[in-house]
């Protein structure tokens, strides 16, 4: 599961979100067949309603951009923001990272919460078992 760290204003994250993206993102890099054994991914976007000044939105969803392509033998992907957020706005990196993952082969069920303006043309253009909105 890729998951956003809730952060409030009295605590300091004491690893940047990006070094914890880059050391995963090494992970299944240079141990490629990781990767290929993840099935499910759960990703969640939560952390925004307590945002420390030093974080943005966009560091978080670019940095999930750069590993989701990695995971190229998923059967089912799911992604929920507590906030809820709108398509257009979420980074366009993570947006076409995760259109990616709709688009594997091997996916057969999707499941998309808080997201609001979500095209779901883009599902029609596979036959999936299962599409939760």
């Amino acid at each position: 599961m890729l998951k956003s760290p809730s952060h409030s204003f009295q605590t300091r994250p004491t690893t940047p979100l990006s070094a914890i993206s880059l050391r995963l993102s090494k992970l299944v890099s240079n141990s490629l067949c990781i990767a290929n054994y993840v099935r499910s991914l759960h990703i969640m976007i939560e952390w925004r309603k307590y945002v420390h000044f030093n974080y943005t939105r966009s560091l978080n969803e670019e940095d999930i951009a750069m590993i989701l392509p990695k995971f190229r033998m998923l059967r089912k992907i799911s992604f929920d923001d507590d906030t809820p957020s709108t398509w257009p706005l979420l980074h366009e990196r993570f947006r076409a990272a995760f259109i990616q993952c709709l688009r594997l082969p091997s996916l057969i069920e999707v499941s998309i919460h808080g997201i609001n303006a979500f095209p779901l043309c883009i599902c029609q253009l596979h036959e999936y078992q299962e599409i939760v909105t």
